[in-house]
């Protein structure tokens, strides 16, 4: 089962193995990507990491630090997003 099929499985809402590996290593792609990200000062290098951890973003999205998220290739993000995390 590949980490699309998994995400899939995860959303029917039956058990499954949280320590599968494919998910440990999704949730430190994500850390370690949310960590540069947070710590970049140059905006258009921002972006394209931004682009690394979602799914999908529109024109010009921007998530003001310290952004978090678990696997973030479930996130989707439209025209011009700009969110701050409190």
């Amino acid at each position: 089962m590949n980490l699309k099929e998994k995400f899939a499985y995860i959303a029917t809402g039956k058990p499954y193995n949280d320590f599968d590996p494919l998910l440990i290593a999704a949730r430190k792609r994500a850390e370690e990507q949310t960590n540069l990200f947070n710590t970049c000062p140059d905006l258009d290098l921002k972006e394209k990491i931004l682009r690394k951890i979602v799914g999908s973003a529109g024109l010009q999205p921007d998530f003001r630090p310290n952004f978090r998220c678990e696997f973030g290739c479930n996130i989707h993000l439209g025209d011009y997003c700009w969110l701050a995390a409190m």
